[in-house]
């Protein structure tokens, strides 16, 4: 897999459908779990433009000339220890090639170009998690909900 900084109108258009992907699976996935997600609850593929700023770094993984996946993080400084992080903003594999292992690609080319800590969150039980946790990923908090 070749991956690469999104540059150019086709990538960045490609990269704004697959961040809308993501956006919809965590809205289903929300609603599953009957919680209101008010940073998804009304999302619609315009709000994917806030994605476009120089604040997120954004890396898409080509296949034979095919955009298969994607990548966006950000520097920060992690609320846990105020130690710099890379924040994985979301990660996404287009559905007909997941568990192929571009999405572990995406991870070891992030671990090697910024040489730091990374951090992300999502849902506690989500099919995520075990993908996380197989490539070593630790739970830091969990957070408890009860109607």
């Amino acid at each position: 897999m070749i991956i690469k900084k999104v540059e150019t109108k086709e990538e960045i258009e490609e990269f704004r459908k697959m961040e809308y992907e993501v956006s919809v699976y965590f809205l289903d996935y929300a609603r599953k779990l009957n919680i209101y997600d008010y940073k998804v609850e009304n999302y619609c593929y315009a709000n994917t433009k806030k994605y476009l700023s120089s604040k997120y770094i954004k890396f898409i993984g080509y296949d034979n000339n095919k955009i298969t996946s994607m990548i966006m993080v950000k520097r920060k400084k992690s609320h846990y220890d105020n130690k710099p992080v890379i924040e994985i903003i979301d990660l996404y594999v287009k559905p007909e090639y997941r568990n192929n292992g571009y999405g572990s690609e995406l991870l070891n080319f992030i671990k090697e170009k910024f040489n730091s800590r990374i951090e992300l969150s999502c849902y506690y039980d989500a099919p995520s998690n075990n993908f996380y946790k197989k490539l070593g990923f630790k739970p830091v908090e969990v957070v408890y909900s009860i109607q």
